[in-house]
Formats: C-alpha cells, sequence, structure tokens
C-alpha cells in the first residue's frame, strides 16, 4: 500500500484543496523533469534557428548563478571560439553567421553540444501582401476608391430629392 494513495481525490473536491493537489503533481514533475534529460546541461539555445541578422538566443538552465561559458562552434569554414555572456535573468545572445553550426562546451565541464542554424533570409526580405498602387506622375484616383459617405455631395443630392418630392406631395394635395 502506498501511504498517500488517497491523494488522488484532492482533484475532484475542487477549491484551495484541488489548487494544492495541482500544486503539488506539478512540482513533482518539475522536479523529475529539472534535470535537462539527465544530461547535466548548464545552457541551451532558446530555439535552435533564427533569422539573418538577428543574435541567437541562449538561456541558463543549470543550478546556481549563470556563469560566462566557453563554447567552441564548428562551422562549414572553420572552427570559432566565443563566450556566452549570460546576464542576471539567465539569457545570452550570440551573433552568427549564416549556415549551421555544431556548438560544444569548451571547458569539458559540462555535456552541452548541439546544432544551431542561422537562415539565410532576414524577415524584412520576406514577400508580402501584394497591394495595389498608382504608378508615380499618373492619376492615383483610378485605383482608390472612397465610400459614399465620404462624398458630401450625395447628401446634398439627397436632401434635394426629398425635398422635392416633399414639394411636389404637398402641391398634389397628398400626405
Amino acid at each position: 500500500m502506498i501511504a498517500a494513495g488517497g491523494l488522488y481525490r484532492w482533484a475532484f473536491r475542487g477549491g484551495a484543496s484541488g489548487d494544492a493537489y495541482r500544486a503539488l503533481v506539478a512540482g513533482l514533475v518539475d522536479w523529475l523533469l529539472g534535470g535537462g534529460e539527465g544530461r547535466g546541461e548548464r545552457f541551451a539555445p532558446v530555439t535552435y534557428e533564427t533569422p539573418n541578422g538577428i543574435p541567437l538566443q541562449w538561456r541558463w538552465t543549470g543550478a546556481g548563478e549563470p556563469r560566462n561559458v566557453v563554447i567552441t562552434l564548428a562551422m562549414e569554414r572553420g572552427q570559432r571560439v566565443d563566450t556566452l555572456r549570460f546576464d542576471a535573468g539567465g539569457r545570452a545572445e550570440l551573433r552568427l553567421p549564416p549556415g549551421v553550426h555544431r556548438y560544444a562546451a569548451s571547458d569539458g565541464r559540462g555535456a552541452e553540444r548541439g546544432v544551431v542554424a542561422v537562415d539565410t533570409y532576414s524577415d524584412e526580405w520576406r514577400p508580402a501582401v501584394p497591394v495595389l498602387a498608382s504608378q508615380p506622375g499618373t492619376p492615383g484616383e483610378r485605383l482608390t476608391s472612397a465610400a459614399l459617405r465620404d462624398r458630401w455631395w450625395l447628401f446634398v443630392v439627397a436632401i434635394a430629392a426629398f425635398a422635392a418630392e416633399w414639394a411636389w406631395r404637398r402641391r398634389e394635395g397628398l400626405p
């Protein structure tokens, strides 16, 4: 028998006991998964790919205060050694040239290694939705449209038509 066998019933009660059960289960799952898949990693990239011109984001996942980490990057054109300088929030940025980069911690204390990619495109070169616009030097009135309520003279025509119809009805003796 398990000593805490009836704890699952807390979730069905709702209120404070349901919240306590969810907090207990979340704490246990967080504790079980907190080891970085059991490899003892201290840092990891936030995303494994980024557009050209945007720095690659890294986060500190190890225990204790974030420390600077020296990493070795293997690229198509050779190797590069760089330092990840983590801020107080556990974030670091690293600008890399476009391509596929294999990284590894070069201090030998950690098992951090993996692959990150920097795309050759950047966001400003992505195709946008086509927009119709007039050519410079040609009248642009043909391509633009305005709502009927934006044309004040239509209101004048409508009021004049209603006034003329009212005057005609009065003259004929109609209500």
